[in-house]
């Protein structure tokens, strides 16, 4: 069965995603924000290699040509509309959500849910199939708090 994988790359604000049914972990891409993609690898050595290869081939043109290995991610799935506020317009796009989830899960690592877990508790919640734990809310609470001194400042 295919699933989505994605990843960020430092200066490329566009979607880096593929559909696989591979077990890729890491992506090559250029340091400066290509906006073609890059390479996908299961296994980081060959992936430093190819990084390498491609740096020492476009050293001599002008720019910003160092290629760098970036971590590889489950697309997790947040529900129908879960990032659309009640007009139908959109908070954020998809992408940008899944970075948000990714942050969240990198600051709260002491999490009480792993990030499946947490995906599958949406996915219930959403259909009032589930209720959350008190110390899940406040874990969400505190994120959300956090998240709201960022759009302020």
């Amino acid at each position: 069965m295919k699933r989505k994988l994605w990843a960020k790359s430092p200066n490329n604000p566009n979607e880096l995603s593929i559909w696989t049914k591979k077990n890729y972990q890491y992506l090559v891409v250029a340091r400066s924000g290509s906006p073609r993609g890059g390479f996908w690898f299961e296994d980081k050595s060959k992936a430093l290699k190819r990084a390498d290869f491609y740096t020492k081939k476009f050293q001599h043109e002008n720019g910003d040509r160092k290629f760098i290995v970036v971590p590889v991610y489950p697309w997790i799935d947040m529900g129908e509309g879960s990032n659309t506020w009640e007009d139908g317009t959109k908070s954020c796009s998809d992408f940008q959500e899944q970075i948000i989830v990714r942050e969240f899960i990198e600051e709260n690592d002491d999490s009480c849910n792993t990030e499946q877990q947490w995906a599958c508790k949406f996915d219930d919640w959403l259909q009032n199939k589930y209720e959350f734990t008190q110390e899940e809310v406040d874990e969400l609470q505190a994120d959300r708090k956090r998240q709201v001194g960022r759009e302020t400042s």
